[in-house]
């Protein structure tokens, strides 16, 4: 059977799905480490400071990607609450 390019582009999602995926577990890996050592040492879950550092440098590289930002922004911010929920289960163990 040929494979039409509608097919190939879709493999490709499927490809660059799976990255995404792969790479959030890792993500949600290391809110797991993080949480142990803000408990460790006595630190609260959330810091608004470095959040907002780290939402801004990613809006900054982006200007090279051309990603709509406010999308970015919603992305970027679902990852982070979701960070949250991670740490704050860990640290409430």
């Amino acid at each position: 059977m040929k494979i039409t390019p509608i097919q190939s582009i879709r493999e490709d999602f499927e490809a660059m799905d799976r990255n995404i995926l792969i790479l959030l577990h890792k993500r949600m890996e290391l809110s797991k480490q993080m949480s142990y050592l803000k408990k460790q040492n006595q630190l609260p879950v959330i810091d608004l400071n470095q959040w907002n550092r780290q939402l801004e440098n990613r809006l900054m590289e982006n200007e090279g990607f051309g990603v709509d930002p406010n999308f970015l922004t919603s992305i970027f911010n679902l990852i982070h609450e979701e960070s949250i929920r991670i740490q704050n289960q860990e640290h409430n163990k």
